[in-house]
C-alpha cells in the first residue's frame, strides 16, 4: 500500500500562480504544460490565475526512451528573486 507524503501550502501556491500571471501579463496563454510529478499543483493553481486555462500533463515515457540520449539548448535568463 502506498501513501502520499506531500503537504501543499495553498497560500504559497496561490502567490506563485499570481506571480506567474504577473510575469506573463499581456501574453496569450492558452494552456499550461507540466510534467507528471510535483509540477501538477503549481500548474493547476497557475491555470486559475490565467483564466482557468487547461493544464496538460506530460506523462513519464517508457524507460527505453531514456536509453537513447537526447539534448537541447535552452536559453535561460536569470531572474532575481524577491521576497513575496
Amino acid at each position: 500500500m502506498a501513501f502520499l507524503n506531500h503537504q501543499l501550502d495553498i497560500g504559497l501556491l496561490n502567490k506563485i500562480g499570481a506571480e506567474l500571471a504577473r510575469r506573463f501579463a499581456g501574453k496569450e496563454i492558452t494552456k499550461i504544460l507540466t510534467i507528471e510529478a510535483s509540477g501538477i499543483a503549481v500548474a493547476c493553481i497557475a491555470a486559475q490565475h490565467f483564466g482557468d486555462v487547461p493544464v496538460v500533463l506530460q506523462k513519464k515515457p517508457n524507460p527505453e526512451i531514456w536509453m537513447q540520449p537526447t539534448s537541447s539548448q535552452v536559453k535561460s535568463i536569470p531572474i532575481p528573486i524577491r521576497n513575496m
